[in-house]
């Protein structure tokens, strides 16, 4: 059996087990895997295991990444374009020249990760985590912000052209405007009254006796 169809067994097996909530089926592990160049384009790999990953100028375009390990993969010259990375692990990764226009990050957590010169034109960053991240010439043009952290970044010469929305903290807000990104600091709305947040700790809630 060669390599490609061990693999091609392996994504088998995974989506019977996305399809059985991991009654079935085995869920894909390939932590430290030689995968470069490797085609998973449009491939559902929602969960999987890929940390440490050797992924260097792969194909993934358009597939779904949805909560998958990725921490510490090297994704340098790689396709994600499409890609759904929604609240992916990217800690650490090594993804510089990668591509990931039009990309979704919901919630997708980029600790110390290396994205220089990664191209994010179009992506959807709504609550994504950058912390201690290296966007050194990277681009970010007309991308969506929407809470993203961007605690203790390098944004070296990066291109925020029309990126807008919201960040947290008014110094990444500033530093992102001197780039050219039409964003705000995100201001949490009032708390209501009658809210949980707002009742005190051991107070009776309305209506209790």
């Amino acid at each position: 059996m060669t390599p490609d169809e061990t693999l091609e067994l392996r994504l088998a097996d995974h989506a019977r087990w996305l399809a059985s909530t991991g009654g079935e089926g085995t869920r894909l592990d390939l932590t430290d895997a030689d995968l470069g160049d490797i085609d998973l384009a449009g491939r559902d790999l929602r969960e999987a295991v890929l940390a440490g990953a050797r992924l260097t100028g792969a194909s993934l375009a358009g597939a779904d990444l949805g909560r998958a390990n990725l921490a510490g993969a090297s994704l340098s010259g790689a396709d994600l374009t499409g890609a759904d990375l929604t609240r992916a692990n990217l800690d650490l990764v090594h993804a510089s020249r990668a591509l990931l226009t039009g990309a979704r990050l919901y919630r997708a957590s980029c600790m110390q990760a290396d994205l220089r010169q990664a191209t994010l034109d179009g992506a959807d960053l709504t609550r994504t985590g950058f912390s201690r991240t290296d966007l050194t010439s990277a681009s970010l043009r007309d991308a969506r912000l929407d809470r993203t952290a961007f605690d203790e970044v390098t944004l070296d010469r990066a291109d925020v052209a029309g990126a807008t929305g919201t960040v947290l903290g008014e110094a990444a807000a500033a530093a992102l405007r001197a780039l050219g990104a039409d964003v705000q600091a995100y201001v949490a709305p009032p708390t209501q009254p009658g809210s949980p947040e707002a009742r005190r700790p051991g107070a009776p809630r309305p209506g209790a006796h």
